[in-house]
């Protein structure tokens, strides 16, 4: 989903290496994701993600979620694990 917001490097280098990896080296792995991969391809060119209310829209520069708040240290939180 995430060429869809336009974004194509949102995902961190060792995530990216790890999927690239597990791609080539399992059919399986390769097969759903190219069927997947087919498959919003195909809603993309019908214009079927036109149909779904709010479907492809980014969230506004100012979400309100509990998360987002976390995230941004709002929220108090014990972390755990914080990677790049």
């Amino acid at each position: 989903m995430l060429p869809k917001f336009g974004i194509t490097d949102g995902i961190p280098p060792k995530l990216t290496k790890w999927f690239q990896t597990v791609r080539a080296k399992d059919p399986t792995f390769a097969k759903i994701y190219d069927e997947v991969r087919g498959g919003i391809a195909a809603w993309e060119s019908n214009g079927r993600w036109d149909t779904i209310h709010m479907a492809g829209l980014r969230d506004s520069d100012d979400p309100s979620t509990i998360f987002t708040k976390i995230i941004n240290r709002e929220i108090p939180s014990d972390i755990v694990y914080e990677d790049e």
